[in-house]
This record gives C-alpha cells, structure tokens and sequence, in this order.
C-alpha cells in the first residue's frame, strides 16, 4: 500500500539536478493553466534563483518543517510533493495541489479540509515560481522512511496564504493586473511586446490514518496508486 501525503513545509539530501527547459515549460504552463480558470490573475513568470532554493531544498531528503526565521527560505512560498512512484510528472504535481479547490469555499474564504495547496498554486499576488526535483534514496518523512521516491519543491515569491485574506479577488479577467503586465491573454495578466506574449514560453529571472491540525496543516490518507506530498511555506499574519 502507498500512502498519500498533503502538509505545510519541508527539506531533503545529495543529489538532484537542474530541471531541463521542457520541464520549466511543463511546470510553469501548468501553474498558469489552472490559475487562467479564476479571474483578475497574472501569469507566473519562472526564476532560476527561486529553482537554485527550491534544489537546495530536495537535496536534503528529509521531510520536515524548516524554520520561519531560515534566511534563505523566510517570506516565500513552497509546494512539496513526492511521490513513490519514480515516475517524473509535474503536471500532475500541479493538478494535485490544485485539486484542493474541492474544499475551498471562496465566498466565506474557508478551507474544509487542506487547501493552502490551492491557494499558493492561485495567490494573486505571487509572480515567480522555480521548481526542482530528486530521487531521494531514502527519503526520510517524519517517522517513515521510504527507500527510494522521487520529491519534487516549487517556491513561490512574492508569498500566498495570509491569514484572512482571499488568494485572488473575483470579477472581470485581466481588470486588476499589477503593474507591468499590460495584456490579456487567456485570461491571465500577461506581459506583451510586439510580436511576443510571456505566456508562450518560459520566462525566467534571475533576480495510515487521517488527522488534522491547524495553522502548520497536515493530513494523512491512503491510496493504492501514488504517494505525494505537498507543501506550503509562507509568511503568516495572525
């Protein structure tokens, strides 16, 4: 049996390695996939030095809560995912994390079971993103150890999921873009020089039981087909 994981921070151990171009591709169109089904949202735009932390990060293989004073990982956002299953896709990485929306109730801002998930993947106000992944041997998850499973991070910045606030305001697309996004295309902010669109392509910059808890959420479930782990980091307001 494989088991399924969803919580709110991690690390891991030796040695991952660069994402190929496809693969930013891969993760970058998939984050703006889902973020295109809600309204007045920016295209994420990709960062190598977000990718840099985020390999950091999956080289330590082991599964647990970093500090919210760490220097290098203080006022971002992260995903976290594995999978026992070493088989490399970031899409459905993606698609995980964004299912959450099933217990997520915008009108009341309320989540009904783990949804930061979500809302990191449709923060608003989040720009860039980096991703990477390792297979872990092992990979060490709170009291389990597992032989050999593939991790995979993706930080976010600016951060999601502050206390009391929704992730995106609702209404007309592309009607509340933040400064230097000057286009609409599919329904996401978009940055647009004559002849190109940043949504196109990559952009990158170079600046088994169930239980619950609040605030650092985890939660526990069983599944015959995947194990995955997801992750977010993030300044809070209390």
């Amino acid at each position: 049996m494989i088991c399924v994981f969803v919580i709110a921070v991690l690390f891991g151990w030796p040695c991952s390695w660069a994402l190929k171009d496809e693969e930013r591709k891969e993760i970058l169109d998939s984050h703006n996939k889902f973020r295109s089904i809600n309204f007045m949202l920016n295209n994420f735009i990709y960062s190598t030095n977000l990718e840099k932390l985020a390999k950091e990060w999956v080289d330590r293989c082991e599964f647990k809560h970093p500090e919210r004073t760490d220097p290098k990982y203080s006022g971002l956002g992260q995903n976290l995912g594995m999978t026992t299953k070493i088989e490399v896709n970031l899409h459905g990485m993606v698609e995980m994390w964004y299912n959450e929306t099933k217990y997520y109730t915008y009108a009341i801002n309320y989540c009904e079971g783990v949804c930061g998930h979500y809302t990191q993947v449709v923060w608003a106000q989040s720009l860039q993103l980096g991703c990477a992944y390792k297979v872990c041997s092992p990979l060490v998850a709170r009291e389990n150890v597992y032989p050999s499973a593939l991790f995979v991070a993706c930080q976010y910045s600016p951060p999601g999921n502050f206390n009391g606030q929704k992730p995106y305001m609702s209404g007309i697309e592309c009607t509340m873009c933040p400064s230097g996004y000057n286009a609409c295309d599919n329904g996401l902010c978009v940055t647009k020089s004559p002849g190109k669109t940043s949504t196109k392509s990559p952009q990158v910059s170079t600046s088994c039981s169930n239980r619950t808890t609040t605030s650092s959420t985890t939660s526990v479930s069983c599944s015959k087909v995947l194990a995955m782990m997801a992750l977010v980091i993030a300044k809070h307001i209390n």
